[in-house]
């Protein structure tokens, strides 16, 4: 049995699904526009892993458990480190937060519409 499985890209209509499976996500990117998955696995709770890298700190925030992006024992370590139940709370409450940020997937394409249709007119 695998203990960590690369998914690559799936579609957004298995996403659910397959969150439902995870005990946790790791997101190796290097470069990242923006992407769902931070916010999605906050939603659900899933312990995150991700670079220390700007892109991937300005939406976890301290959500997430940061590794070196240049060393593959640097993600190892973080694997491997086991969180205090104060450490789970802080998380809890540093998700609400971003959460109420971001809004819903229906609150977040309702603002995109509006932002669209201010400039169109």
């Amino acid at each position: 049995e695998e203990i960590i499985s690369n998914l690559g890209p799936f579609s957004y209509a298995d996403a659910f699904d397959l969150y439902k499976k995870a005990d946790a996500i790791i997101l190796p990117s290097l470069l990242e526009t923006f992407s769902t998955v931070y916010i999605e696995a906050m939603a659900l709770g899933l312990p995150l892993f991700v670079p220390n890298e700007d892109f991937a700190r300005d939406v976890c925030e301290e959500y997430a458990i940061y590794y070196d992006s240049t060393s593959e024992s640097s993600l190892l370590n973080v694997l491997k480190l086991s969180e205090s139940s104060k450490e789970v709370e802080t998380k809890q409450m540093v998700k609400s937060n971003i959460l109420k940020e971001y809004g819903n997937q229906e609150q977040r394409y309702n603002h995109i519409i509006s932002q669209l249709m201010n400039v169109l007119n």
